[in-house]
């Protein structure tokens, strides 16, 4: 790997992480003010659907980049770089 792909692996990997924490504290932040609101609106489906919530959140952060990198990847199969003919 040269030198700017792993400037951007790591930035990538740094992005993930913050994103993670992100997505932690506004999950945290959302069942807390639930919470605060008082026990008769509070319900176990809706704290459950709050967490659900944010765990597809954290899976979907995760997964996306690299889903989009298996899609670069493989588009340049279909279209090559480097067509038969040429760039003129």
């Amino acid at each position: 790997m040269n030198n700017t792909g792993a400037v951007l692996y790591n930035v990538m990997m740094y992005f993930r992480a913050f994103g993670l924490i992100g997505i932690a504290i506004a999950g945290m932040w959302a069942v807390f003010s639930e919470v605060g609101k008082g026990k008769e609106n509070m319900s176990m489906l809706k704290t459950l659907s709050i967490l659900a919530g944010t765990l597809v959140a954290a899976i979907v952060f995760i997964v996306l980049p690299t889903m989009v990198n298996y899609i670069r990847s493989d588009f340049s199969t279909i279209v090559p770089d480097h067509p038969i003919g040429g760039y003129r």
